[in-house]
């Protein structure tokens, strides 16, 4: 009885050791860059001259370079040239991956289509190195001055979780968005 036991444990560490061989090494952890999104100048898209627009960004993030992209929508900020959205994003930046995003600026319309003023795009990397944390961007639209696109960053190398403990303290709402988090502020 005592050699079947001892044989068992045997076997068992045999086990172990084998499996630990096999494990993958976690990767290692990227960097942190939050942003939130905000507009200057946007034209009136009405060709009447007299409503501002009903802005909002339907942002394209693409994991990778092949990757398809997760879309997902700042809210509607009615009647303003100017709208600074309350959203902030969070994505995780890894070197070498080829991480990149798009910012669709859309007039909404509640009774015809809505109206796509322009387009702003920008690689993860180039957000993560920007050392003055603001980037203003031209949108390129069918207008002529079709506005501009600034965001607003924060880029550290703090752990995922210290992140979504310190956003969650200032931000209610969590929405989960293609491997990056939205926080929206109630």
């Amino acid at each position: 009885m005592k050699i079947f036991l001892h044989l068992s444990l045997i076997i068992i560490i045999i086990g172990i050791t084998k499996a630990d061989e096999n494990a993958v090494a976690p990767t290692k952890p990227g960097i942190e860059v939050c942003f939130v999104i905000s507009a200057r100048k946007l034209p009136d898209t009405d060709n009447m001259g007299t409503n501002s627009p009903d802005g909002y960004v339907a942002i394209e993030y693409f994991a990778t370079t092949s990757a398809k992209p997760t879309v997902t929508n700042t809210s509607v900020l009615d009647n303003s040239h100017n709208p600074d959205w309350k959203e902030v994003y969070h994505i995780i930046y890894h070197p070498g991956r080829g991480q990149m995003l798009v910012f669709n600026v859309y007039d909404h319309n509640m009774m015809t289509k809505d109206v796509k003023i322009g387009s702003v795009s920008i690689s993860v990397g180039e957000m993560a190195k920007n050392a003055k944390r603001r980037i203003e961007m031209d949108i390129i639209g069918s207008a002529k001055d079709s506005g501009r696109l600034v965001l607003f960053m924060k880029v550290n190398g703090t752990t995922y979780e210290d992140t979504e403990v310190r956003l969650r303290n200032k931000y209610e709402k969590v929405i989960h968005i293609g491997g990056h988090y939205k926080y929206v502020e109630e």
